[in-house]
């Protein structure tokens, strides 16, 4: 049999284990006889600092208590009190006998006088290192979140109250720019009214409302954001705030629509090559019908049959060289050389001007005879051109004031060229859609939403970009490519 001996310090052992389990939220006093310097600790007390029930304190043992960084404010504060009469309630960090770190909450008021001389002083003692390690956890957390994610507070109405630096860093404004007003200010355009009516629904509702918005920053460029908004309730469980948790999400949404985009090309690359296919055979018949009767007509001396054969022969190579580069585009293989854009915009003039003339749309060119060389395909970049400047066509030809205006620069070994028109813009919904596989905005003209898609591809190819100038009051498309090395050139 084993004997189990409980000596007093056993006892005194559990006594002080059990009671700092159970020392979370309990409340001692303590009172100090400024005759005697005779210091009174409460059992809670006691149990607070981890001593046995038997301790008797004094004013110098109570301030070794606290770590060395807070013995001078535990000090500064008890003076006070007893020189000025000045209350205290201050929360410090102890060392406790065995080592451990607690938050105490100390308060210290006058207990007793002798005329205006004070004699007696008093207050409680708090254990509150569990509301500290809860206030350090969520700093913490806070730390996380406010690091990488953008953060904001509004009150009911959706007025901005609060917004924090990973906010102010992602969206290019200053707090003081935003808080005050509504997100509006943020507002893309994008959305319909609808959209934002049933996000308000669900969070008038008390329910949290998860998201993806196209939001527009301080610089006009456009950023899709990830949002979580939660609704904040009162006791009476009224709703009072909104907290918004926001994180940018443009680097996936562009992933994402880069690999709807490969998967559409690779069907209409599988499409288009059998079409191709079977329209190549009967378009060389064409075309040599065509010469022969444009030879048979300058023959016969028949000049004004002959001229127009002459247009049906430069059509239809034009189609056939068209063909060609579709062909090569499919394969992924390009036939590329120097190209000057000059020469390039005045073919797809060529293609395009009867419908202008018979639309009456005005059309300017404004080309930097010194800009340099390209390099890509000519009949690539006719294509293009062309396929531009039939869309403008199509989005004038309704307006009263028509025009259509064709640029070519250089600047900085970037030569840039431009097809604006007299339209108004493309809104923002638009624009972020318009170089997408079949995506088009002609349904009912028989628009087929590959043109731009196609000619973004072919122009990324030749290392150029495409896109639209949001800075225009029309409707402007900007394409820039790096200049030929002019030494390159000559070897």
């Amino acid at each position: 049999m084993t004997m189990l001996f409980l000596t007093a310090d056993n006892i005194l052992d559990t006594e002080i284990l059990m009671n700092k389990q159970s020392n979370l939220r309990i409340v001692g006093s303590w009172e100090l006889d400024l005759n005697t310097s005779e210091l009174y600790w409460s059992d809670e007390t006691k149990i607070i600092h981890g001593v046995p029930l038997t301790f008797r304190p004094n004013l110098e043992d109570a301030i070794n208590f606290y770590k060395d960084d807070h013995k001078e404010k535990i000090q500064m504060v008890v003076n006070h009190l007893i020189e000025l009469g000045e209350n205290f309630d201050v929360d410090n960090c102890m060392l406790l006998p065995d080592g451990e770190e607690i938050w105490v909450r100390s308060t210290g008021l006058v207990v007793q006088r002798n005329g205006d001389e004070v004699v007696k002083i008093g207050g409680t003692f708090e254990n509150v290192t569990d509301y500290y390690n809860k206030v350090n956890k969520l700093e913490r957390y806070w730390g996380i979140l406010n690091e990488s994610n953008m953060l904001t507070v509004s009150n009911k109405s959706g007025v901005i109250k609060f917004v924090n630096d990973s906010f102010c860093n992602h969206t290019g404004y200053d707090r003081s720019e935003v808080v005050g007003k509504t997100h509006r200010i943020f507002n893309s355009g994008y959305h319909s009214q609808e959209f934002f009516q049933e996000m308000w629904n669900t969070i008038n509702s008390g329910e949290k409302w998860e998201g993806e918005i196209l939001n527009k920053n301080k610089d006009g460029r456009l950023q899709w954001i990830k949002t979580v908004i939660f609704p904040i309730k009162d006791h009476k469980g009224e709703l009072t705030e909104l907290i918004s948790i926001r994180s940018d999400i443009t680097g996936e949404k562009e992933l994402q629509k880069k690999k709807i985009e490969q998967e559409r090309l690779r069907v209409v690359g599988e499409v288009g090559g059998q079409i191709l296919h079977e329209l190549m055979s009967p378009l060389t018949l064409i075309k040599s019908y065509t010469d022969s009767l444009n030879s048979l007509l300058e023959k016969e001396g028949n000049i004004e049959a002959s001229q127009m054969t002459g247009k049906l022969q430069e059509a239809s190579n034009r189609v056939i060289d068209i063909f060609k580069d579709m062909r090569s585009l499919l394969k992924d293989k390009d036939d590329y050389n120097y190209v000057n854009l000059a020469r390039v915009i005045k073919r797809s003039y060529f293609f395009t001007h009867l419908q202008m003339q018979k639309q009456e749309i005005s059309f300017n060119l404004d080309i930097d005879q010194n800009a340099g060389d390209i390099w890509g395909s000519q009949g690539q970049l006719t294509q293009v051109f062309t396929n531009l400047i039939n869309n403008s066509i199509h989005a004038v030809e309704s307006l009263e004031n028509k025009w259509i205006r064709v640029s070519v620069a250089e600047k900085d070994g970037i030569v840039t060229a431009s097809v604006m028109d007299s339209g108004k813009g493309i809104d923002p919904a638009t624009s972020e859609k318009v170089f997408e596989s079949l995506f088009t905005t002609k349904m009912e003209s028989g628009g087929t939403g590959l043109g731009l898609a196609i000619s973004k591809r072919l122009i990324e190819r030749m290392k150029g970009k495409i896109y639209i100038d949001d800075a225009k009051e029309n409707t402007c498309f900007c394409l820039e490519f790096p200049v030929v090395n002019s030494d390159l050139k000559a070897g």
